[in-house]
């Protein structure tokens, strides 16, 4: 797949990504986990909606750069990867805190 349609797709799925970690913040905030796990995991999607905020914005520069997208393009991805990652381990916590209560 070429560059620019990878950072076309980065950029879509970033962009959404950060407002699925505001509606999961609203909801721990509104439903109300125990307190311990509530404040881990709106930290871990606070930090989660930066992280794909920094992706889609380095995307964003590769999309409208003229000297070739390639390595920001690739920090794009790795930094969507890892705010994957944190977003599938905060939902394993929030998944046990609603199965322990």
């Amino acid at each position: 797949m070429s560059s620019d349609k990878v950072c076309g797709h980065i950029l879509a799925a970033s962009v959404a990504m950060v407002g699925v970690c505001i509606t999961v913040i609203t909801l721990v905030k509104v439903f109300g986990a125990a307190a311990r796990i509530n404040t881990l995991i709106d930290e871990l999607m606070a930090v989660d909606s930066v992280l794909f905020l920094v992706s889609g914005s380095l995307s964003y520069l590769a999309l409208r750069t003229e000297r070739g997208p390639l390595p920001l393009t690739r920090y794009a991805d790795v930094i969507f990867l890892l705010g994957l990652l944190l977003m599938i381990a905060a939902s394993f916590m929030l998944a046990w805190e609603i199965g322990a209560g």
